[in-house]
């Protein structure tokens, strides 16, 4: 499994209804900005990647995808301040089919919000 919910269910208070919305405004909203990162990626435009990782790391912090976040942070910090930036492309490689999987596994998630 490629996420946690435990720190949103205690965000929530459990309640069904806001994780439901909650994992629902991820799944949609963050496939795009997938799809963004590849494309700025084939441009080289590393501080738009970066300010696009901005936002997705809050998120993957609280669905607890501890294994990608500390290289989302590092890869938005290279981004958007011109550093480090012959590692964003290992950073993305494993960031990106990580935020695949777990979107793929939270549309099944949500189901038991229902």
């Amino acid at each position: 499994m490629h996420f946690d919910l435990s720190s949103l269910t205690a965000m929530c208070g459990g309640d069904p209804q806001f994780m439901r919305d909650f994992i629902t405004l991820f799944v949609e909203t963050t496939p795009p900005n997938i799809e963004q990162i590849k494309e700025l990626r084939k441009t080289g435009n590393w501080h738009e990647v970066g300010e696009i990782l901005h936002k997705i790391k809050p998120t993957a912090e609280l669905f607890g995808m501890m294994h990608i976040h500390g290289e989302i942070k590092l890869a938005e910090q290279a981004g958007r301040n011109g550093r480090d930036l012959d590692k964003i492309e290992g950073w993305l490689d494993h960031i990106i089919p990580s935020l695949e999987e777990a979107i793929e596994e939270l549309k099944l998630e949500v189901q038991k919000y229902n």
